[in-house]
């Protein structure tokens, strides 16, 4: 991990380009003035001026009388270099370069950044930067940011690290009203130097910071960055990530606004949900989550079991609507605590949960707080959901009552989660009382209620963690016969049957008894000591599709028929793909299954091997019912993939259907994931499609393949 301490808390700061009229340099010194930085310790620099805002101002930073630790760069891009070579001679550990006018600007842009770079380097000075608004650093008072900040943020356990200066400047000020303590912000920039990546490993470190918050539009060192979100789940510290660039035109719009490629998109999702990390969809969700993972006890959020108490009949309807909507759990509200409050609401006709408490609070005090008693003991619910009444402002009477509620669900040992009916305009009373209160406030049914779906079960994703690498080490790593093996073949492109058929073996992935023939009358042999139906198909490394041209013929009952097919395929590729290299036709058995899947790996620039599973068989890429998870995998995360097909039901019984063999498809799965780590730099795709999920104890089989190898010169990586 880079030592960012002279960046987030500097003994010194140098402003180069400092004036009390520039409203960037101004607010850089507002800011520090606000953070407590010493005074004697901030150094303006800037050759028109011999003091500013009271400070003694330096000609150039050479001639600043002491060390410095942080020189914050505020000048024109044409001065940058000549003040970084400055900065080099004098000792400067580190550089916050506000300035723009480079990668993100073109051609010219993108050399004078390297040129900043390796001046930087040769003098061994960390660079955030260029192309930023800065940085803050609360716990040292270096609030290093050049526009004005609001007032009211104070120290806590919230980091935000964020790729866009913009969004972070307004996320001060939504986290300063919702009275969240925040630690430490960061808006990388053009990563001359420093990453997101660095800036993540260094807040996964950090004691005082519990939750982080994420705007990433790329990620330069992957594999830096998947290590430390493992780090965090390790730790038991919430990152929460909104990904930006999902979009083609938002993939073009990050490549003018940073000069970076927009991070790949659907492995990083499947890759933040394995690892415990909270993905979101837009600014307002990554407040409201932060809100939440910040203020709630998050062993009391195992559970997908809520309740849910308003004073509205409507919005009881609404809650249901919106719960079902989020994929909430609303157990029905049963026995003594159903009964306890059917006697003080008068009435048995009352959904439950939701439960609409009506007038009680001011028609019955002592029956309401029974009720919530009651309510809040239900042993089903493992989280409450409450909204009562919020006026303009909090009287003494709501906060009272505000409060009580918070300590019976103390006493209960539930989790409690208040909520605003609407986006409505909430003074700031209101957030101070609950922050107060330490608990979480959530604005909006249908964003709380997500919120808090999105949060559910984070525990138990990292608690899984330890037990994936658990499941990989039970499993034997493969010599290195396997991969020599493999190896050997290196021309890239698809791996000769034989050798597929072998590496599956080696790594237990089920394919179904396959003999190559070379002859018409050797495939009629061969059909009938495999046994009637069967499948004939061509073999050879040049047709990956084969069904496309025709190179496949099913249903074949008898040795004329088998004769016939074999002579027909040759003719059609001979025809279709005359350039081909057959070596033969492949006999199969027919396989009577419950329902066809795909499986596959295939390789993401940033991630690796990413492990594929989806229904269909060959309309896969038309129901586009597909899941992808990201090696290691555990035996569990392999059952999720199945769970989380929209086509599961095919084979889970439905409609009186024979039940699939689930267990052996987890198995095939995870045996499948373990051949695509192991062999990560050899292998560029795997394909089996399909495979046949067959009756439940039979086990799954593979029926068709293809492996290709990735061109030469890559290294054997055994055990990835």
């Amino acid at each position: 991990m880079a030592d960012l301490s002279s960046l987030f808390s500097p003994r010194s700061i140098a402003i180069i380009g400092a004036s009390e009229r520039g409203h960037y340099a101004s607010s850089l010194l507002q800011n520090l003035s606000l953070g407590g930085f010493p005074r004697e310790a901030i150094y303006p620099v800037n050759p028109r001026y011999r003091e500013i805002f009271g400070l003694p101002c330096y000609p150039t930073v050479k001639e600043i009388p002491g060390p410095v630790d942080l020189a914050v760069v505020i000048v024109p891009v044409p001065l940058v270099l000549p003040v970084t070579k400055d900065c080099g001679s004098k000792g400067v550990r580190a550089l916050s370069v506000i300035s723009m006018g480079f990668a993100e600007a073109g051609e010219e842009g993108r050399k004078l950044q390297e040129e900043l770079s390796s001046l930087a380097r040769d003098s061994g000075m960390l660079v955030l930067g260029p192309n930023t608004l800065g940085h803050v650093s609360i716990p040292s008072g270096a609030l290093t940011w050049c526009t004005s900040l609001p007032g009211g943020l104070r120290r806590g356990g919230l980091a935000a690290i964020f790729h866009s200066s913009g969004m972070l400047n307004l996320f001060f000020t939504m986290v300063a009203q919702r009275g969240l303590g925040f630690s430490l912000g960061v808006a990388p920039g053009n990563e001359a130097i420093l990453n997101m990546s660095d800036y993540l490993d260094w807040a996964v470190e950090d004691a005082e910071i519990r939750v982080i918050a994420l705007v990433i539009e790329s990620v330069r060192e992957p594999r830096k960055f998947r290590a430390a979100l493992e780090r965090a789940g390790a730790l038991r510290k919430p990152v929460v990530v909104l990904r930006l660039g999902r979009s083609a035109r938002a993939k073009r719009s990050i490549l003018s606004h940073t000069g970076s490629l927009a991070t790949t998109g659907e492995a990083w999702d499947a890759f933040f949900g394995q690892s415990g990390v909270v993905g979101v969809q837009n600014l307002d969700e990554l407040l409201e989550t932060s809100v939440l993972l910040s203020s709630a006890e998050l062993t009391r959020l195992d559970q997908n079991r809520i309740g849910l108490v308003t004073i509205s009949g409507g919005d009881c309807s609404l809650l249901s609507d919106i719960s079902e909507r989020a994929g909430l759990n609303l157990p029905n509200l049963e026995g003594e605590s159903r009964e306890t409050i059917s006697r003080e609401l008068n009435k048995d006709t009352f959904i439950g949960n939701p439960l609409d408490i009506e007038d009680l609070l001011i028609s019955n005090t002592d029956g309401f707080y029974r009720s919530l008693e009651a309510f809040f003991n239900f042993p089903h619910f493992a989280v409450i959901g409450c909204r009562l009444n919020i006026p303009d402002k909090p009287n003494d009477r709501l906060r009272q009552t505000y409060r009580r509620i918070a300590e019976i669900a103390s006493r209960a040992g539930k989790q409690l989660v208040y909520f605003s009916r609407a986006s409505e305009q909430i003074d700031q009373e209101w957030f101070d009382l609950f922050s107060s209160l330490k608990v979480p406030f959530l604005l909006e049914y249908e964003k709380g209620l997500r919120t808090v779906r999105r949060a559910i079960g984070i525990n138990k994703r990292w608690d899984r963690l330890p037990e994936t690498r658990d499941d990989w080490k039970r499993e034997k790593k493969k010599e290195e016969g396997v991969l020599n093996r493999i190896c050997s073949k290196r021309e890239s492109g698809p791996l000769p049957f034989q050798e597929t058929l072998f590496l599956f073996r080696e790594y237990g992935i089920p394919f179904v008894r396959t003999e190559l023939a070379t002859s018409p009358q050797e495939a009629a042999e061969l059909a009938e000591a495999i046994g009637y139906p069967v499948v004939l198909k061509v073999s050879s490394v040049d047709i990956s599709h084969r069904s496309d041209i025709g190179a496949v013929k099913a249903g074949l009952k008898n040795p004329q028929e088998v004769r016939t097919a074999y002579e027909q395929i040759l003719r059609t590729c001979q025809q279709a793909r005359p350039e081909a290299r057959i070596a033969g036709v492949l006999v199969q058995p027919a396989v009577d299954a419950v329902a066809e899947v795909i499986l596959g790996v295939s390789r993401d620039a940033q991630l690796g091997p990413v492990v594929l599973l989806g229904t269909g068989g060959i309309f896969v890429e038309v129901l586009k019912d597909a899941v992808v998870r990201v090696p290691p995998l555990s035996l569990e995360d392999s059952r999720e993939m199945i769970e989380a097909l929209r086509g599961k039901a095919l084979f889970m019984g439905a409609r009186g259907r024979p039940v699939g063999d689930i267990r052996a498809l987890a198995q095939a799965i995870f045996s499948l994931s373990r051949l695509a780590l192991d062999l990560d730099e050899e292998i560029s795709e795997i394909d089996l499609n399909p495979v046949m999920v067959l009756a439940e104890g039979r086990g799954v089989v593979a029926v068709d393949e293809l492996v290709v190898l990735t061109p030469s010169g890559g290294t054997a990586k055994a055990g990835g």
